[in-house]
């Protein structure tokens, strides 16, 4: 899994025998925040990847951080909708051309910081080299500017119905501080 959330001056792997789930989200359905992904950390492939990656370097998350989660409320402004199409377009059919969206006319509101970014082009270069086109995993908006549009490659998964419900409320930050979404 490659996400954002997590943009720090290194490139690290995760390196622990089990990740801890994070939950550093508002505004999603209860059910969302009891998902845990009880995925086993493996430390000798935290190393062939740092390995793979020589000569750049690569540290190891010993347990710093962890797997991540995947007005407006359910549907997304102008500006979010024409760049998330042109991606679609990119991922779906020329993913190796996805950086070209840098001079889309809607990057700077859409990718306000790099690490919503970055993470896109690790999926763009794996469909690349592996010949294939990326697919869409999850799809739709929330609060206007959030695409939730998710990539994945070569998967197979049960064709599920989309609710189009909105998303839900933020919760009240006297009662939930958002230090404690982390767990």
């Amino acid at each position: 899994m490659i996400s954002a959330h997590w943009y720090v001056n290194l490139s690290a792997v995760t390196a622990m025998d089990r990740p801890k789930t994070i939950h550093d989200f508002y505004g999603f359905p209860d059910e969302l925040f009891s998902v845990r992904y009880p995925a086993p950390g493996d430390l000798a492939l935290a190393e062939e990847v740092a390995e793979i990656a020589k000569p750049t370097w690569v540290g190891f998350d010993h347990g710093g951080w962890g797997l991540d989660h995947w007005g407006q409320p359910d549907s997304g402004f102008d500006w979010a909708q024409r760049f998330d199409d042109a991606a679609r377009s990119h991922m779906t059919s020329s993913p190796q051309d996805l950086a070209a969206l840098r001079g889309h006319m809607d990057f700077g509101a859409s990718v306000p910081t790099p690490d919503h970014f970055i993470p896109f082009l690790y999926i763009a270069g794996l469909a690349s080299a592996a010949g294939s086109m990326a697919d869409v995993l999850v799809d739709g908006y929330t609060y206007g500017s959030l695409s939730m549009t998710s990539y994945t490659i070569d998967a197979n998964w049960p064709e599920e119905e989309h609710s189009g419900g909105a998303a839900a409320a933020l919760p009240d930050p006297d009662l939930v501080p958002p230090d404690d979404t982390n767990t």
